[in-house]
């Protein structure tokens, strides 16, 4: 009996003041359920094992998610080289070596298969697509205008003078009454730079990552060419990709243990001279999937020879492989881009 009248005297109310005190004093916790069942139980476990094995080994090993990647900041140095027969044409007794007229459809021919225009172009039989005009012989120094980072292939030159009409002004800079041509446009010249494809580009580059302290020169570095799909490619630099990997007999599909390929994507190994690399301005040409002697775009009715044409190279420094962790040497990718879109501005 006493246990119980103590039982009564430690009763809690159900409520204070109107308020629910089992609402009021109310927590939380964990409430664990066994699942006895063979096949959620297997399920649960193997989808736990992926999940492991895709953060640990894929994502931490095979993506180098152990690694802290920092930004590159390199220099690049471009120089143009006319073709020569394996010299520098800097020393005495280099020869040139370019392709004969004959053998470069864009050029006037000097026989009847040509036809001359009256704005200094001609017409030829063997390339009717497009009008053809004179070739001239440029060495890289004069073929090129070579700014910082960038450089200016020249492939097409239109040459003229402009003099002051001196009718437009009373005395010089008084201005006349009126003026309809302010200057007086003689035309000189219309020419195709010969052989420009065979033209060599040479990349001397740097990079530097102030964050890690590394520094390094392309001498110290193994870089490969990459020719392969931009997003924006059509039939036309597909082939062009395809028949590039295919001619270089030392193309493989990898930068890293790659297997030799006939075919894009591929990876082309540089020409060097002095430790530097160059390539032939055809093979960068036709690593973006860009013909000369294709269309400069759809209604233009010139050539891209004609017309010019811009081209990104984009170089790509690394010293990790996925699942092979760092490197002692900085590798380096380089990938020709063509933008999309290429016509006259308004």
């Amino acid at each position: 009996m006493a246990s119980c009248r103590w039982c009564r005297c430690c009763r809690i109310p159900d409520t204070c003041c109107g308020v629910d005190l089992h609402n009021l004093f109310a927590y939380s916790t964990t409430k664990y359920i066994v699942i006895r069942d063979a096949r959620l139980g297997l399920l649960h476990y193997t989808l736990m094992f992926f999940i492991v094995v895709y953060i640990l080994v894929y994502q931490l090993i095979g993506n180098l998610g152990y690694l802290k990647f920092n930004d590159a900041q390199n220099t690049v140095r471009l120089t143009l080289q006319e073709p020569t027969a394996g010299c520098n044409p800097n020393d005495t007794g280099c020869k040139d070596s370019f392709a004969p007229l004959s053998h470069l459809p864009y050029c006037c021919a000097q026989n009847s298969s040509c036809k001359t225009n009256d704005d200094g172009s001609c017409s030829c039989d063997y390339r009717p697509a497009f009008k053809d005009y004179n070739c001239t012989w440029m060495s890289g120094t004069s073929a090129a205008a070579i700014r910082e980072s960038s450089i200016v292939v020249s492939t097409f030159t239109h040459e003229y003078t402009m003099t002051l009409n001196t009718s437009c002004f009373t005395s010089y800079p008084a201005a006349a009454e009126s003026c309809d041509e302010l200057y007086i446009v003689q035309e000189k010249a219309q020419v195709f730079t010969a052989d420009v494809e065979s033209f060599t580009l040479l990349i001397d580059h740097s990079v530097t990552s102030p964050k890690s302290g590394l520094a390094t020169t392309s001498r110290d570095m193994q870089g490969l060419l990459f020719v392969g799909p931009n997003g924006n490619d059509g039939s036309e630099a597909t082939a062009l990709k395809d028949e590039l990997c295919s001619s270089a007999s030392d193309a493989v599909d990898a930068p890293r243990n790659g297997r030799t390929t006939n075919k894009a994507p591929c990876y082309l190994k540089p020409s060097s001279a002095g430790g530097l690399d160059f390539f032939a301005v055809g093979t960068l040409l036709q690593a973006t999937g860009v013909s000369l002697e294709s269309e400069s775009y759809p209604g233009s009715g010139h050539s891209t020879r004609y017309e010019g044409i811009t081209i990104n190279l984009n170089i790509d420094y690394s010293n990790s492989v996925p699942w092979h962790g760092l490197q002692a040497n900085i590798s380096l990718r380089l990938k020709g881009i063509w933008p999309p879109v290429h016509q006259p501005i308004p």
